[in-house]
């Protein structure tokens, strides 16, 4: 165990001094994260001492880049909604206290839940960031969860007892506006994502060429999910450029 939180610590050490632009191409931190960390055991299964992301709040991307987290608060309960508004519970320096995602966004960019999985937060909502980078992938949290998986995807659950359906959000940058992506389920076509990839329009006509609707989940009653990650697929390519 000992071991396992050295080479955690270390990997931070070293992400945090590499990691130098506010909105780098695709940003290490968060895809060693996902492909290092989670090859090796879903986050789910973390000791709390080796998630040292867990239940924190950050003042911006970069603080959680640097794994600088706010003091003085912490994430105690998840998201509740009441007649359309959300909110968290948090710990206070003790004092548990529930606050609306407005009153959090005007403070902190995001936070990580229990499982040290990111979120941003924005007035209307909290949003499930998958991939972080020129281009940020989201899934709204009153829409969706996630829980990480051993082979560093997302497993979604969504609507009543995981059925129904979700949208696909994207930013220019990890600051920038969100947007529903509005993509075609077939083939992912989307306009937000097109006028994003602009400047690589290969990329983009690469993931209107790929109609499979099983390859990124390998499940074939799992469609939904698939465009998500075949999204995150070619966004990842894209971010790489």
């Amino acid at each position: 165990m000992k071991t396992k939180l050295l080479l955690l610590v270390a990997c931070l050490a070293v992400i945090n001094s590499a990691f130098a632009q506010k909105d780098a191409k695709t940003d290490p931190r968060f895809e060693k994260f996902m492909d290092k960390v989670a090859a090796s055991k879903g986050v789910s299964d973390f000791p709390k001492q080796e998630r040292p992301t867990a239940n924190h709040f950050y003042k911006s991307y970069q603080d959680f880049v640097n794994n600088n987290p706010a003091t003085g608060i912490l994430l105690s309960k998840d998201r509740t909604e009441v007649m359309g508004k959300a909110s968290y519970g948090v710990d206070r320096n003790g004092a548990i206290e529930k606050l609306s995602v407005k009153e959090l966004a005007a403070q902190y960019w995001g936070f990580c839940n229990q499982y040290g999985v990111l979120y941003r937060l924005t007035e209307k909502d909290a949003y499930l960031v998958i991939i972080a980078g020129n281009i940020t992938q989201y899934v709204r949290a009153g829409q969706c969860t996630g829980t990480l998986n051993k082979d560093s995807t997302f497993t979604l659950l969504f609507g009543m007892n995981g059925q129904g359906g979700y949208l696909d959000y994207a930013s220019k940058g990890v600051n920038g506006e969100i947007v529903d992506l509005d993509a075609n389920l077939k083939n992912g076509k989307s306009k937000a994502l097109e006028q994003m990839m602009s400047d690589h329009p290969e990329v983009y006509q690469r993931l209107l060429a790929d109609e499979d609707q099983e390859k990124y989940i390998k499940d074939k009653y799992r469609k939904r999910e698939n465009l998500t990650f075949k999204l995150q697929h070619y966004v990842r390519e894209y971010n790489k450029l």
